[in-house]
């Protein structure tokens, strides 16, 4: 198996709390976790002592054994984490009893790791619950979005409900397709039902973009939006654009190297007819390129540029060829261009009021 995390005392590297009332395995498993390439800011003893120290460190994910000293075991622990900081914990037990692995399935649980603890699956089960991570926060996001922006009501009275039908699909979707979304997303893009909605553009570029901030600050990004005035309305399937837009700023964040710059722009233009017009928004990102030999593959399925992600955050090859997939069923155009050190990504969908 090829690992390549960064080095665990790079800024860049993956936070870890470990806790565990052992001390040698405490050790051993910081010892495991920071060969592997992630950073171990500290290890806590107690469930008392690993919520007290999520809450100072912040970590990016939580190492915890179930079986604890003290009055707070780990499952206890591990809700209270969740529920109180959104940090994604993986169990490690030398138990492997139906009613652990039940208890452990109640909670919010991203894994679960049997001792002694094996390398390989520790790479795998972290790697796992960080990409569940990343795609379940995605579909919350996507649903605060679409929750703010119905209920602008003086602006979306116009087809209420519209929004109140992609708010209830928004809310199943979120809990049972978490682990697979872009995979269901892109085999049924072909068959996708367009809802047909009117959708301000500048406020809802600018309320998904502020939903990437604190990302792109975390990673030393410059994200930033750069609109026109007089941006019309226009009129689309909301939810698909979402999504298409939602994955290229995700993919913009995945790949842009700290210092440089991520800017997302849109304009009005005439459509292939002088009888339609489309909105043109493109994501462009600074230091990096895509090679040219790579540029015809980046939208097929499964395919990821070698070497391209900086951030290590992993991903399945499946969000640009479900943004491929949208784009057409909205009968837009999508292109790539990579080239002195900047990578852009444009979408062109027509005002759907006007030609259907």
């Amino acid at each position: 198996m090829n690992i390549n995390p960064p080095a665990a005392n790079s800024p860049k590297a993956i936070q870890i709390l470990v806790v565990d009332d052992e001390t040698i395995i405490g050790i051993n498993l910081k010892e495991s976790l920071e060969s592997l390439g992630y950073a171990v800011p500290a290890i806590a003893a107690s469930g008392k002592k690993a919520i007290e120290k999520a809450t100072q460190l912040r970590p990016d994910l939580v190492l915890m054994d179930i079986h604890l000293k003290g009055n707070m075991d780990g499952i206890a622990a591990a809700q209270q984490i969740w529920e109180d900081l959104q940090i994604p914990v993986i169990f490690v037990t030398g138990h492997s009893n139906t009613s652990t692995v039940e208890c452990a399935k109640a909670t919010a649980s991203f894994g679960y790791i049997l001792k002694p603890v094996q390398e390989r699956e520790l790479y795998v089960a972290i790697e796992t619950a960080l990409q569940r991570y990343e795609r379940e926060q995605s579909l919350r996001m996507e649903l605060r979005l679409l929750k703010m922006l119905y209920e602008r009501q003086d602006f979306y009275s116009q087809s209420p409900q519209c929004y109140r039908k992609i708010l209830e699909d928004q809310s199943n979707l979120e809990l049972n397709v978490a682990n697979d979304w872009l995979d269901r997303s892109a085999k049924d893009a072909d068959t996708y039902l367009l809802t047909l909605t009117p959708i301000e553009l500048d406020a809802w570029i600018f309320l998904l973009v502020e939903s990437f901030q604190s990302r792109a600050q975390t990673q030393q990004q410059n994200l930033q939006v750069s609109l026109p005035p007089d941006l019309p309305l226009l009129v689309s399937d909301l939810s698909a654009l979402t999504r298409i837009l939602s994955e290229l700023i995700n993919n913009a964040c995945k790949y842009t190297p700290a210092g440089e710059e991520i800017v997302v722009t849109a304009q009005a233009k005439l459509g292939k007819t002088s009888s339609t017009r489309c909105i043109q928004i493109s994501v462009s990102n600074s230091g990096v390129e895509i090679p040219p030999e790579e540029l015809p593959r980046i939208f097929d399925p499964f395919y990821r540029i070698p070497e391209n992600d900086i951030w290590k955050q992993g991903g399945t090859g499946l969000g640009l060829a479900l943004v491929s997939k949208l784009v057409n069923q909205l009968q837009g155009d999508l292109e790539v261009m990579s080239f002195q050190s900047w990578t852009t990504f444009t979408i062109e969908i027509p005002n759907l009021r006007l030609s259907l």
